[in-house]
Order: C-alpha cells, then sequence, then structure tokens
C-alpha cells in the first residue's frame, strides 16, 4: 500500500475517462466556447488498462470513473468489467449525469461491487434544464428508478447552489425518504473556467436548513470519508454533506487523481502533477512507472488549503477536464 508523506494510505484512485459531457451544467462548464480535447490526446483503452493495474498492484483497491460523461465512452462498461475482476480491486464506483445510463444497468448490475452515483440537482424539469441546458430529466429519473428497482447500490449528488435549488433540500429527502438510497449533498467548487466565483450554500447552512425540520442523527464517521453522515428516524437511506469548498475532510484524503489527459492531481486543487500519458507512451517500464507515482505520492500538500495556495496558476479548469 502507498502512502503519502502525512501517512496517508492511498488506496483510492479516480479517474476521468474522457472530458467530454452530454450536458452543459452551470457549475462545471462554461456557457459557451467549451473546447473538448481531441481524441489523440485523451487516454486510450489500453492505456487505461495499464495504468489500472499498475495502481492495483500498488495497493489501491477502489476505483472511481468519472467524466465528464464516463458513459460517452463507447468501450466504458469493458473497461469497468476489466477493473472490477482485477485482484486486490474490491470496489468500482461511477459518477454519471444518468442520462445515457439506463440501456447499461443490467449489465452493470452484474459487476461485483459496484456502485453508482446520479448527479441530479433538482426534482423540476424546468429548472434542471436551466441548470444543466439541457432537457433531459425524464431521462435521468428513469435511471434512477431502475437502478434502484434491481438492486444497484444507487447515491445521488446534489451540488447545492445558493438562489438556485437550495430551496429544495427537504424537497430531495422527503421525495426519496423511502427509498433505499442515499442522498448527498454537495458544496459547489470553483471550478468552472470562470474567476468570478460567487458565495456558495455551505456545508454549515445546508445541515441548517435540514435541522429546522428533522432531527439528525449523526451516523459513526467512516475513515476517509468526505462525508458527514446523518440518519433521519427509520429512514433507509442515509444523508451525507459533503464540505467540498471548505474542505473539512482533508486530513484522511486518500484520493488519487487521473485527468482524462493522464496527468496525476493528488489534491483537486493542486496543478496537474506526473504525466502519466507521456510515460505510458515513451517506453516507460510498468516498474518505473510505479516507482515516479509513488514519489509523486510522497511529496503531497497536507490539505486543499495549502494545495491552492501554491497553484501557480488560478484555479480556472473545467471541473469535467479535471474530473470530480
Amino acid at each position: 500500500m502507498i502512502t503519502d508523506n502525512f501517512g496517508r494510505e492511498m488506496n483510492y484512485l479516480r479517474i476521468a475517462v474522457t472530458d467530454k459531457c452530454n450536458l452543459r451544467c452551470t457549475y462545471c462548464m462554461p456557457h459557451e466556447n467549451m473546447v473538448f480535447l481531441p481524441k489523440k490526446e485523451i487516454l486510450t483503452y489500453e492505456e487505461l488498462l495499464r495504468i489500472i493495474t499498475i495502481f492495483s498492484d500498488l495497493g489501491v483497491n477502489k476505483v472511481r470513473f468519472t467524466g465528464g460523461e464516463p458513459f460517452v465512452r463507447t468501450d466504458f462498461i469493458d473497461l469497468l468489467e476489466y477493473t472490477s475482476k482485477l485482484e486486490g480491486i474490491n470496489n468500482v464506483n461511477i459518477t454519471t449525469n444518468g442520462v445515457f445510463t439506463y440501456q447499461h444497468l443490467d449489465r452493470l448490475k452484474e459487476i461485483d461491487g459496484l456502485n453508482l452515483n446520479i448527479s441530479l440537482d433538482t426534482l423540476i424539469p424546468e429548472k434542471f434544464i436551466k441548470i444543466t441546458r439541457r432537457n433531459a430529466f425524464d431521462s435521468v429519473m428513469k435511471t434512477i428508478e431502475k437502478s434502484i428497482s434491481i438492486g444497484i447500490r444507487t447515491k445521488l449528488n446534489m451540488v447545492v447552489q445558493q438562489d438556485v435549488n437550495d430551496n429544495e433540500i427537504v424537497d430531495f429527502i422527503e421525495y426519496f425518504m423511502s427509498s433505499p438510497i442515499d442522498v448527498r449533498f454537495i458544496e459547489q467548487m470553483p471550478f468552472n473556467e470562470s474567476t468570478h466565483f460567487k458565495s456558495i450554500c455551505d456545508a454549515e447552512k445546508i445541515k441548517s436548513i435540514l435541522l429546522e425540520k428533522y432531527e439528525l442523527m449523526p451516523q459513526p464517521h467512516q475513515k476517509n470519508r468526505t462525508t458527514a453522515d446523518y440518519k433521519i428516524d427509520s429512514s433507509k437511506f442515509t444523508i451525507g454533506i459533503i464540505a467540498a469548498y471548505t474542505r473539512n475532510f482533508c486530513n484522511t484524503c486518500n484520493r488519487i487523481r487521473l485527468t482524462s489527459t493522464g496527468k496525476i492531481k493528488t489534491c483537486l486543487y493542486a496543478d496537474p502533477g506526473l504525466d502519466v500519458r507521456e510515460l505510458l507512451r515513451n517506453g516507460t517500464s510498468d516498474k518505473q512507472i510505479g516507482e515516479l507515482l509513488t514519489n509523486t505520492i510522497k511529496n503531497r500538500f497536507k490539505d486543499g488549503i495549502e494545495a491552492e495556495k501554491n497553484r501557480k496558476t488560478y484555479i480556472l479548469e473545467s471541473m469535467s477536464k479535471i474530473g470530480g
């Protein structure tokens, strides 16, 4: 198992398999002039298989696939199945917007240890169009309903935006309370290629909104979890609050991020680090790549605050480019 320079075991790899997405969410992509990367700059299927295997050999046992939207890649399901069968990998996760996911659910059900996170920021179809700039609400809801019905472990991610959807926090609880599903409320982050990041509805405000109606029962904190988890009475689901911007969970962070172009990010707020794509394409051996990865991980910043202070450039990436 790789440990970083602060003794944290780094067993969780998050991979952005593409920068492309079929939605244009306001907090993730700029409104216009979004330029996607040429195919040759994105890691190929074979390169992804190789780097995942190297990480598995280094002790990574949990992999999350993100994008962009991972289901825009035609080879994505094959990649999932390969990863789930690797020795040592016991937890395979997907973060998706749910629009293209429905047709794959039966196949996903057969993948051992798979968990599905679906992004949904509103229960109002008209507001969904406003937030995502696309008319796909019905497709997402259809995916959520089938995923739950066939027994896939499913979580919903709601990015809470001040004066946009913060008035729907309780609505989400009421709508999904009787379902075997977890609902997580996430602070908005400043990754939208804009220098004008407005104030957010932070974790404390989200919690205060919930407390106005419910008695929250704190759940035992699990090591490396980004969420503060709560139960309401005998409900079947867990409420999670993720302080993605105020960052109160950095001390136990065990995440390594791989961008769609093969850059390693040891923190979401740090500059891109090691260029794995270049190593994969210039004949570097798996052993050498493993050693370079280990060295990179042993030079992490203590937390996201420190990482942001040490950035050489302003945070301007679209979230679709670096992976959530």
